[in-house]
């Protein structure tokens, strides 16, 4: 009787993570946030996937550009977060925060200095040095962390910062270089599918 308990105990904690009862993707802090990648993978607060598409940005490169545009289920403050290599400091990748848009820049493959050679491996890739391009006011810079091929950053706006909105509380999880994982929500889900299965198997015992 024991055993058939804990069994319906776990499938009750199964039921209530695929309704989405109090689970909502959390970073270290426990603050939530969403998650964005330069591949149009990204997730919102709840794990739901962000539309996004193609917008149009004068970039302060002499013609406009066409960059990654995820669409937000809100308006923000507007600015840019540029994010820094952590060995050099020079701009890694350029977040824009326009209304209730989000467009992530990165810099395609060079050569040489000033040498594009058309190689674009992400679509966020635009054929232009970050260092070139016209940052909004109010722009703030963050250091990626991570080794190359798997580096990111964390970022949580202060109030009137690029991406905040008043009275909330979340942040925003960069991801450079690799695709965004499963969200949260399925994440939590395998634990409880290997704890159900596992109890079965005693109480068949």
């Amino acid at each position: 009787m024991k055993r058939s308990k804990h069994f319906f105990v776990a499938l009750f904690c199964l039921f209530a993570l695929i309704c989405g009862w109090g689970v909502t993707p959390v970073a270290a802090n426990q603050m939530p946030y969403i998650t964005v990648n330069e591949l149009g993978n990204g997730f919102d607060l709840n794990g739901g996937r962000l539309d996004w598409g193609w917008s149009y940005e004068y970039l302060g490169i002499g013609y406009n550009a066409p960059v990654l545009t995820y669409v937000l289920p809100f308006s923000v403050t507007s600015g840019d977060v540029v994010l820094t290599e952590p060995e050099t400091g020079l701009r890694s990748d350029i977040i824009r925060f326009d209304g209730n848009m989000l467009k992530f820049i990165s810099e395609g493959k060079f050569d040489s200095p000033g040498s594009y050679n058309g190689k674009q491996d992400e679509l966020a890739d635009i054929p232009f040095p970050m260092e070139g391009i016209s940052l909004l006011t109010g722009s703030i810079s963050i250091p990626e962390f991570g080794d190359e091929g798997n580096n990111g950053a964390y970022y949580y706006p202060l109030i009137d910062g690029p991406g905040y909105i008043p009275g909330t509380a979340f942040g925003y999880n960069f991801i450079s270089d690799t695709p965004v994982p499963l969200p949260p929500t399925i994440l939590l889900l395998i634990p409880g599918l290997v704890g159900i299965a596992g109890l079965r198997r005693r109480i068949k015992k």
